[in-house]
């Protein structure tokens, strides 16, 4: 599951649209994330949505109540790579 926290492997989730397919979005790779049962039935009922960044990392937008700027978070998986790359710089 891609919901930040969550350790659900790959084989217990659903694939999720993110822009859902009812409003034209496209089943493919770009528009699509993994989350467990309990994480996509949190989108339907409640106000938190998911966006694809513009680097392809599938991240989740909490409602106002949780954080009133709306920023999107990663799961800790799409971020090692990042402090991998910082660790060996010069």
């Amino acid at each position: 599951c891609t919901f930040p926290g969550c350790d659900a492997p790959p084989g217990w989730c659903d694939a999720h649209h993110i822009v859902e397919w009812a409003q034209q979005g496209k089943t493919d790779v770009n528009n699509m994330m993994l989350s467990c049962s309990a994480h996509h039935h949190l989108l339907d009922r409640s106000e938190w949505e998911t966006v694809m960044l513009t680097d392809g990392r599938p991240a989740w937008v909490p409602p106002a109540s949780v954080d009133p700027a709306r920023r999107p978070i990663l799961h800790a998986r799409f971020v090692a790579q990042e402090v991998i790359d910082t660790l060996f710089n010069e």
